[in-house]
């Protein structure tokens, strides 16, 4: 089960893979809000997501 709340000492890789088993993660970027925010954009093989 996946957690509804995370640290900044988390793999958040490893959670994005958890989070999407049955797709081909190409990559896992992290992009900087000027907030305290933890933002991912995340490129599949079917469509980008973002965390």
């Amino acid at each position: 089960m996946i957690k509804n709340y995370f640290s900044l000492d988390d793999n958040f890789n490893d959670i994005i893979e958890k989070s999407l088993p049955d797709k081909n993660i190409l990559n896992i970027k992290p992009i900087s809000t000027g907030w305290t925010n933890i933002v991912f954009e995340v490129a599949t093989n079917s469509r980008e997501l973002f965390f």
